[in-house]
């Protein structure tokens, strides 16, 4: 799994009852440009803090239809001002589903609680088990599953059942899970943008198995569904990129970065590029993207802790603001993606016993993860132990497909020193 998909992992999208009812809106077409322009003209005073509530999840549509951010930071600002006028279930459940898009997931939880005492459905116990599950908290999290298939089973139950049985490694129950949630999408003709994800959700999962039809048909599934959605393009250039084609997955990321110039498309390019023979126009995306992913953090969001953080380790010398970023993710997140950026910016700063301690947190879950598990495999391979390492680099590599080109070059590397006998 590359840098990309790691985000979407993280940007989980659920719809539920509340979503569905506004959708079947007779008055409101689904557009989410349209219902924006639909809810600003029908603001007003407290009493339509209603209006409010439903403008901030529009804009939560449009962020989930483009991929951009900046929808999420207006969708804050409609929903605060819902609950200013009057305390109310749609904007705190709006809410912690924003503050779950934007990896801020102290906040998600507090508001997701507040949700769920003021109505506990299907709806705001699901993003209380998502924010549960980004904190690490897998206990509470499956309580909250099993509280959730009592009350309403459905989509959003088997959308988490498979989030958790992933984060987990069993792929094969997160692929059976994914492929109900998605007939289920269908059966109850959800949203076009919900059952389009739900494809591209699921396309990822055969990727991960290696199963690269399977997971194109998904993708173009999710395209079908969902003309230029932005997230299917973006698996289909990953996907090229993983099968060598270069050429094509370049145009697919240049593509995307016109419409939105996001740094995990630019790192996405990086990797194409370098894949094609084009080392500084790869060093060249990798600097852009370093810088808008720094300016991001510097703004408080923490949408791109991880990512940058990572991106960091690349470099000796920005090797000890790797850690302070990743310390930072921790903090924020403490699951197992947060726990391998740790680990491994405790290794470029030559910390290998706190990185050992810490990568073993992460491997503790039983994840399948290739990225934490090639990490892990550096990690031991440095320290000496030479059979962990190996087998920790078997796993990784069992999916060549499900890494990036720069995490196949660093895997054909440790693999090539492993054969020698030789050291880090």
């Amino acid at each position: 799994m590359g840098r990309s998909a790691a985000l979407v992992l993280c940007a989980l999208l659920v719809v539920g009852a509340a979503e569905r009812a506004l959708a079947a809106e007779n008055s409101v077409p689904s557009s989410a440009d349209v219902r924006i322009r639909y809810y600003k003209a029908r603001l007003g005073g407290p009493g339509t803090y209603p209006i409010y509530a439903r403008l901030g999840a529009a804009y939560i549509q449009k962020a989930r239809e483009t991929g951009r951010l900046r929808y999420y930071r207006e969708a804050e600002r409609y929903l605060l001002r819902s609950l200013e006028f009057q305390p109310n279930y749609e904007a705190l459940h709006w809410l912690s589903s924003v503050y779950l898009a934007q990896h801020r997931f102290p906040e998600a939880l507090q508001t997701a609680e507040e949700a769920v005492q003021a109505m506990p459905d299907s709806n705001t116990l699901g993003n209380l088990l998502d924010a549960h599950l980004a904190i690490g908290d897998i206990e509470k999290a499956s309580g909250l599953l099993a509280r959730m298939s009592e009350l309403q089973p459905g989509f959003e139950v088997s959308v988490r059942r498979a989030n958790l049985q992933q984060y987990h490694g069993d792929l094969e129950g997160a692929r059976e899970s994914f492929l109900l949630a998605c007939a289920q999408a269908d059966a109850h003709a959800l949203p076009v943008d919900a059952r389009a994800w739900c494809q591209v959700r699921l396309g990822s999962l055969w990727l991960a198995g290696c199963d690269t039809e399977r997971a194109e048909a998904a993708y173009r599934k999710g395209l079908e569904l969902f003309p230029a959605y932005p997230l299917a393009q973006e698996h289909i250039a990953e996907l090229r990129a993983a099968q060598g084609r270069a050429p094509e997955a370049i145009q697919i990321y240049r593509t995307l970065l016109k419409a939105n110039p996001a740094p995990e498309f630019r790192l996405a390019l990086a990797d194409a590029l370098e894949l094609n023979g084009r080392a500084a126009d790869a060093a060249r995306q990798r600097t852009r993207a370093r810088r808008d992913m720094q300016r991001s953090v510097a703004r408080g969001e923490r949408v791109y802790l991880r990512p940058l953080a990572l991106l960091l380790t690349e470099d000796k010398a920005s090797a000890p603001e790797a850690l302070r970023l990743a310390e930072l993710d921790w903090k924020n997140r403490q699951d197992a993606y947060a726990a391998d950026t740790l680990a491994w910016a405790h290794f470029a700063n030559g910390h290998l016993d706190e990185a050992q301690r810490v990568a073993e947190k992460a491997l503790s879950i039983g994840t399948r993860n290739p990225t934490i598990l090639l990490h892990a495999a550096r990690i031991y391979h440095s320290l000496g132990d030479r059979e962990r390492a190996r087998t920790l680099l078997a796993r990784a590599a069992a999916c060549r497909e499900a890494l990036s080109p720069s995490e196949r070059a660093a895997e054909d590397e440790l693999g090539a020193e492993l054969l020698q006998g030789g050291k880090r």
